[in-house]
């Protein structure tokens, strides 16, 4: 999921917020769908 939405090192380097932002979106959306 991350891989597809762009959520690389690269913006971790670039935007820590946002990347963290985006992070826990991605971990919200993935516990909904395997939970």
């Amino acid at each position: 999921m991350a891989k597809q939405e762009g959520v690389t090192e690269a913006l971790n380097a670039t935007d820590q917020m946002e990347w963290v932002c985006r992070k826990n979106s991605i971990h919200s959306r993935a516990e909904v769908i395997y939970a």
